[in-house]
């Protein structure tokens, strides 16, 4: 096992690192150029320190493959990895437009394509009932039928 290195620059970082990424930063934004630089500002036993900054969204510019966004993702502690039903997904669609590519007749190609999300919301909750929790920040909320109205304590109607 390697020794962690154990530093911190976070005061170099602010004073010398920092004014040049704001330079970068215009120089991508003037140029339309999406980008993204993290640094390890921190080490220790414990954990890493990094600070991140980046050009995207100003940019208008839409990229064929944005390894901006994955690693944002992974930054973040987010999967970058599609759920397996979205990979299985994918591959039936693979394979369905190999087929077309080679010429078989769209309709004697033999595919289903079907979901196993629930059809809706009301599904994930409670068996299909929907549900509408009384007193959400002072308020009660009342089914209409027409949906969900939320109505103030002193304006509840009495029956």
């Amino acid at each position: 096992m390697h020794k962690k290195d154990k530093y911190d620059k976070r005061k170099e970082y602010e004073e010398r690192i920092a004014p040049a990424v704001k330079d970068l930063k215009l120089l991508c934004y003037a140029h339309k150029m999406p980008m993204f630089v993290t640094v390890a500002v921190a080490n220790s036993e414990t954990g890493t320190e990094y600070m991140s900054d980046m050009v995207m969204g100003a940019t208008d510019i839409h990229l064929s493959k944005n390894q901006i966004m994955s690693l944002l993702l992974n930054l973040n502690g987010l999967d970058v990895e599609p759920p397996v039903r979205v990979k299985k997904a994918m591959q039936i669609l693979q394979d369905y437009l190999a087929l077309l590519k080679a010429g078989a007749d769209e309709n004697q190609i033999d595919l289903v394509l079907k979901t196993d999300l629930p059809e809706s919301m009301d599904e994930l909750m409670n068996g299909g009932q929907i549900v509408f929790p009384d007193g959400v920040m002072g308020r009660k909320i009342v089914d209409n039928g027409l949906g969900a109205d939320i109505v103030m304590p002193d304006e509840e109607e009495t029956e």
